[in-house]
């Protein structure tokens, strides 16, 4: 019952049928620790870029749906037959940095800091709102990669970054205690064990 009402919510949240998102490999494992460098593998990565793009325009708009709203609250009716939810924000996140990549390739690492400043108040906004662990950690994960691609813009573009001393600034500041808080998402984790 639960499966059949986490599909309905998924259908009501992206329309039509729900579905996964499944990037190319050369974007799907971008700025990850384990990868290495990645600034320069993704510029690398347009043609895929653009192909992706044309064939995904309904999760990009969500992403940027998602991108205007000034809060995030995981949607989680916790009970111990709850189903994990699917993160797919997470994947449309490595998408866009890869067009963060590209704008720097391009010399408009000014408009790439923009992005990535959007993207890094997504994923702080999520950090407040999971309510599970693997929210929590979906939120974290974003950040971390978004923190990957700034230092490498920053070593790469110094004088472009200078320029915008105050936006990376705003992108760094310390995590709030809202945003650090696991409370509620290790209350969920005992909710998902019953007889404990």
């Amino acid at each position: 019952k639960n499966e059949r009402n986490f599909a309905e919510k998924e259908k009501a949240l992206y329309g039509g049928e729900a579905r996964s998102v499944k990037l190319p490999e050369d974007l799907e494992k971008a700025c990850s620790w384990r990868e290495g460098p990645c600034l320069a593998k993704l510029a690398q990565s347009r043609d895929s870029l653009v192909r992706y793009a044309a064939e995904n325009p309904d999760w990009i708009e969500r992403y940027r749906e998602l991108l205007r709203r000034p809060a995030f609250e995981e949607y989680l009716p916790v009970n111990a037959d709850t189903t994990t939810p699917s993160y797919e924000v997470a994947g449309i996140s490595r998408l866009r940095k890869a067009q963060c990549a590209v704008l720097v390739a391009n010399g408009k690492t000014g408009e790439c800091l923009a992005m990535l400043a959007e993207d890094v108040r997504l994923a702080r906004r999520m950090l407040a709102g999971a309510r599970t662990a693997v929210g929590k950690g979906a939120a974290a994960a974003m950040l971390r990669r978004d923190y990957f691609l700034l230092g490498e813009i920053i070593a790469a573009q110094p004088e472009a970054a200078r320029r915008q001393a105050g936006l990376i600034g705003e992108m760094l500041a310390p995590l709030t205690p809202q945003e650090k808080d696991m409370t509620a998402p290790l209350k969920a984790e005992f909710m998902f064990l019953p007889g404990i």
